[in-house]
């Protein structure tokens, strides 16, 4: 279970700045009892919110579980394998909104836009948030939290670390269910997503604090009732703009290469079109 498929981890990389902040996972090698002991009461707390919220979601839980039954064939809890804080693996359930074996014939891919996949239903539960309310039970078991950085497929994850040095750096702390990436940005369909997104995944893990924690799922609440604007994300005070090209740019080299600013001959305009390689099967334990 703490196999990381090959990622290697570089959480004690001196460009890595310490983290200063008490919330769960945050408590820096060397912090006094008192500070280890908040962190723990923090994530407690954690949990024991996510049972309360578990309990209070079960019937809408149960009613979407009798639609996804009634409207497409297969199971309607789907379990993957992520990755946890540090590359452990875990089990993470969600609603399932594509057709049963949707990755039969291609590998562990992301969604495409109007993906075929997708069932109607599905759609409607993604837009609203309602397919992510069984990782509840995630928080209640410790493998996640209410916010963090998305947890990633192993193979997927696997690949992104190779085209993206600072990528592992995100496992540095649990993965959540809602986060500042997610709140921002839309999902992923191409590396450069993952660039913008693990910007400001790494911004959270460095100012990560209960008051932070508490704005972000105030931001994600009215979401579930399909209801979304930057205003509130204004108000609250995470909204964030899109990393810019050059932000992007500089997350894909490696820190040995050539700094950016020797690069200025180089057409503004040229887009960076590899892709991750994402298609990659699970390799044998």
């Amino acid at each position: 279970m703490n196999d990381t498929s090959g990622i290697r981890l570089t959480l004690l990389d001196s460009s890595v700045q310490p983290i200063r902040r008490a919330g769960p996972d945050r408590v820096r090698r060397g912090d006094d009892l008192a500070n280890r002991l908040k962190t723990y009461c923090y994530t407690l707390a954690g949990r024991a919110l996510a049972a309360l919220m578990l309990a209070a979601a079960l019937p809408v839980i149960l009613l979407t579980i009798v639609l996804v039954r009634c409207t497409s064939p297969g199971p309607a809890i789907y379990r993957q394998v992520r990755l946890g804080a540090s590359g452990r693996r875990f089990v993470m359930y969600k609603i399932r909104t594509m057709v049963a074996n949707a990755e039969s014939g291609c590998g562990a891919v992301w969604a495409r836009v109007n993906d075929p996949r997708v069932t109607r239903l599905g759609r409607l539960l993604r837009s609203i948030g309602w397919a992510e309310l069984p990782q509840l039970l995630n928080v209640v078991k410790g493998d996640m939290a209410f916010v963090g950085p998305r947890p990633e497929r192993p193979e997927i994850a696997q690949s992104l670390a190779a085209d993206i040095p600072d990528y592992p750096h995100r496992l540095a702390v649990r993965p959540g269910i809602t986060g500042l990436a997610q709140i921002n940005l839309s999902a992923d369909t191409h590396v450069d997503d993952v660039c913008k997104k693990l910007h400001l995944d790494l911004e959270y893990i460095q100012c990560a604090s209960p008051l932070f924690d508490a704005r972000i799922v105030l931001a994600t609440l009215p979401r579930l009732a399909g209801v979304r604007g930057q205003w509130l994300l204004k108000l609250l005070g995470v909204w964030r703009p899109a990393p810019s090209e050059p932000v992007v740019l500089q997350m894909r080299i490696p820190s040995n290469a050539q700094p950016l600013s020797s690069q200025a001959k180089a057409p503004q305009s040229a887009r960076l079109e590899a892709q991750p390689r994402v298609a990659l099967r699970r390799r044998a334990a």
